[in-house]
């Protein structure tokens, strides 16, 4: 009786010991992927996500204009991002082509005076000037010396919605930068003329697509100098 009782005492005392243990070294979470406290988790860090993500975008999305270009063959859509409080905005030189109608409109209205301050076709860049007296929303500019590898990044961009143009997020890391090349692991076949953001809201840079159907980000220094600013 003495011996099964000290055998069921040691049973349970190494039971309780590897619970314990076995909890501390090897999480719940890793032991039931499925469980409602892992699932848990997952949920409260994919909230905390898209809230930060959610208060970015609004706080940056008022300077971006909807761009829309139809010519005989295609038609392009794409945004341009106010630069200056003045109105002046910067977009893709693809979306002027020489023969080609482009409308631009910003907070839901079609801006119907503006002005091309100038086009460089090869740096694919277009200075517009909104001629209207009003004191338009800009954003920061990220400094590019501070750019890191595996950073946090997102994009704005414009596509068609039936009869409208409707803006839209895509977010991913940075992949590779060195000088005037940056790279991100974001895919997204409307990338073109859309924004790329560090998550303190500043602007990277403008985002065209390139030959191979890759996105190609024109960093924000070398905007900054084709604007004079």
């Amino acid at each position: 009786m003495i011996k099964d009782f000290l055998k069921l005492l040691f049973v349970f005392i190494v039971g309780v010991i590897g619970g314990i243990f076995g909890n501390y070294i090897f999480p719940i979470e890793w032991q039931c992927p499925q469980c409602p406290i892992y699932q848990t988790k997952i949920e409260k860090i994919y909230i905390k996500e898209t809230s930060v993500l959610k208060e970015l975008v609004e706080k940056v999305e008022n300077p971006i204009v909807k761009i829309k270009t139809e010519t005989k063959k295609e038609k392009i859509l794409g945004g341009g991002i106010i630069l200056t409080a003045d109105g002046f905005l910067i977009t893709l030189a693809d979306f002027f082509p020489s023969k080609g109608k482009t409308e631009i409109f910003w907070e839901g209205e079609k801006i119907k005076n503006y002005k091309i301050i100038k086009i460089d076709p090869k740096e694919n860049l277009a200075l517009i000037k909104i001629e209207k007296k009003e004191k338009f929303p800009t954003v920061g500019f990220a400094n590019l010396e501070k750019l890191k590898k595996g950073e946090k990044v997102f994009l704005i961009g414009v596509f068609s919605k039936k009869e409208s143009l409707e803006k839209f997020v895509n977010q991913g890391i940075i992949k590779y930068f060195k000088k005037e090349l940056i790279e991100t692991n974001i895919t997204e076949k409307n990338g073109k003329g859309s924004f790329l953001f560090n998550f303190q809201g500043e602007l990277i840079g403008i985002n065209e697509i390139d030959k191979k159907g890759k996105i190609k980000v024109i960093p924000i220094d070398k905007i900054k100098k084709f604007a004079n600013l």
